[in-house]
Order: C-alpha cells, then sequence, then structure tokens
C-alpha cells in the first residue's frame, strides 16, 4: 500500500499544532460499513465533522492508505490527551459487515 496525502482543509482546526509530542497510536473503527477511505475521507473533511484522524486506512487491501491530517497536526479522536499526542487512525470496514445489535459478523 502507498499513503496518500489528501488532506481535510475544510476542518475547522485544520494546521493547528499538536501541543506535544507523539507517544501514542489511536486506532479508530466507525462501526458501519464504509469499505473506502475516500468515504470516510468525504465524511471528515467538513468545518466540524464528529471526529477526525491523521490516516485512514481501506477496507481493501488494494485502496491507498489516506494522510489526512499532516502528523504535526492535532486530531480531533478523543476527548482529550490524544488529540495532542497520538497519531490517530480510522480503519474503514468491509460491506460485507453486517450489524446485530450488540455484535457483528
Amino acid at each position: 500500500m502507498d499513503i496518500l496525502k489528501k488532506y481535510a482543509t475544510n476542518f475547522k482546526r485544520y494546521g493547528q499544532k499538536r501541543s506535544g509530542p507523539f507517544d501514542s497510536i489511536e486506532i479508530h473503527t466507525i462501526g458501519t460499513a464504509q469499505n473506502t477511505a475516500e468515504n470516510v475521507f468525504n465524511s471528515m473533511n467538513q468545518y466540524n465533522p464528529g471526529g477526525i484522524v491523521h490516516a485512514i486506512v481501506p477496507a481493501d487491501e488494494k485502496d491507498d492508505v489516506l494522510e489526512i491530517l499532516p502528523d504535526d497536526n492535532v486530531s480531533w479522536a478523543d476527548a482529550g490527551y490524544g488529540n495532542q499526542h497520538s497519531f490517530t487512525i480510522e480503519i474503514c470496514e468491509s460491506d460485507y459487515m453486517r450489524y446485530q445489535p450488540n455484535s457483528a459478523r
């Protein structure tokens, strides 16, 4: 896989620098089928998204990883420490995932 830079410049804090060094990696999944990084990018590239990360990993392995925030930028992935100190990653989920209450199959 290659890492493509496609920055979410619509994010209100785009360009805001982190206050500290990276000391962790934070990995999320949005819990819904979104198998392409582009789909997730489109939902995050807004002025005030519900969350935004540094990189998005697609479910389809032939696609490229998208870096959507420079690594020196603050993310909006949790309510605290991780936004300033973690490299944050969103993992896409296959369109083949089907969710049922309190589980996935």
